[in-house]
């Protein structure tokens, strides 16, 4: 009986070292396959699963630092722009009415210049306003030039810069009662802050006549604008109780520059203007010369 128990103990314990050693035996066969496939993968350059998630957030990240840099490349652009409107109209509000003497006084100088140049060349012969060889229709005289003469072209291209200049700035006013209406309405609403508007209705004709069909557009339009505003200057004055001083002469005698550049194309239009001009000077000039040589805070000495 020991005999067979001994024999049936070595059995079983065979049996279990020969299981023992077959599994052994699988799992470095595993361990040798797995090492081996991903020796091969590293060899062949496929990623790891650890990799392959590493290549993604890499890949995210890249792709939200693209998107951060876009969209704050936008945002720097619109606040570019949004400033730069800012700062434009701020400057055109606070564009004060007695600055379009600037534009007054530029145009002038073109027209100045211009005049003497065509009093001066030989080659210029002195035509009629309404006649067809009238180019540029300013007072005192209208001339017909050689237009080859390098000192009559230099005239004459100083002369439209400083017309379209003025013309533009001028157009700034404009803007001013669009954007902000309500500043421009209230310095409409006094005489005192209201006098040099009609500045800019004389600058347009001085800069826009003899320009063609939009030229003459724009001297109707601002001889009518300059008609309404003496009549709202002249009951304000009266609502006020103002007295005339020389400071009138923007808003209501100065309609006579644009009466006479009606005149080129319409003159019964002209002369009802130069009529209401006159007038106007009879009524206030008097009254302008005895408060400024009677006023001590007017007068100059």
């Amino acid at each position: 009986e020991k005999e067979k128990r001994r024999q049936l103990y070595s059995s079983d314990t065979s049996d279990d070292d020969d299981d023992g050693r077959s599994s052994r035996h699988h799992t470095t066969k595993s361990k040798k396959k797995t090492k081996s496939r991903t020796h091969r993968k590293r060899r062949s350059g496929t990623p790891m699963p650890q990799d392959e998630s590493l290549s993604e957030t890499y890949s995210e990240s890249l792709m939200s630092n693209s998107l951060a840099d876009r969209s704050t490349k936008r945002e720097m652009k619109g606040n570019i722009l949004q400033q730069l409107g800012i700062s434009a109209k701020l400057l055109v509000c606070n564009l004060p009415l007695s600055s379009s003497a600037i534009s007054f006084s530029i145009v002038l100088l073109g027209i100045v210049w211009l005049k003497w140049a065509e009093e001066m060349l030989p080659s210029c012969k002195e035509v009629n306003f309404h006649s067809s060889q009238c180019t540029y229709p300013e007072f005192p005289g209208c001339y017909f030039c050689d237009e080859y003469n390098k000192w009559y072209i230099l005239a004459t291209r100083f002369h439209t810069v400083c017309s379209y200049i003025a013309g533009v700035s001028v157009m700034l006013f404009f803007a001013k009662a669009m954007w902000c209406w309500r500043v421009f309405i209230d310095e409409m609403s006094s005489p005192t802050t209201s006098s040099p508007s009609g500045l800019i209705f004389m600058t347009m004709a001085l800069s826009f006549v003899g320009k063609g069909d939009v030229g003459e557009i724009i001297v109707i339009l601002a001889s009518f604008l300059h008609l309404v505003l003496v009549v709202w200057f002249i009951y304000m004055s009266m609502a006020y109780g103002t007295m005339s001083d020389p400071s009138w002469f923007a808003n209501t005698i100065g309609i006579g520059l644009c009466a006479v550049k009606i005149w080129f194309y319409h003159p019964l239009s002209g002369h009802i203007l130069i009529a209401i001009t006159f007038i106007m000077t009879v009524l206030f000039y008097p009254i302008c010369l005895i408060r400024v040589a009677l006023n001590e805070k007017m007068s100059a000495t």
